[in-house]
């Protein structure tokens, strides 16, 4: 078994990709999820 193949057990390609071009450990999708979480809880 590959490393790869571990890792994409718990994540998807897509997840992958955007973890390796975000390597400070954020990325728009995570902010945007962030966001929108946020503004559910205020209720907004």
């Amino acid at each position: 078994m590959s490393t790869h193949d571990t890792v994409t057990l718990n994540e998807t390609p897509l997840q992958i990709q955007l973890r390796l071009k975000n390597s400070d450990g954020r990325s728009g999708r995570f902010d945007a999820q962030r966001y929108k979480m946020g503004r559910e809880a205020m209720g907004t």
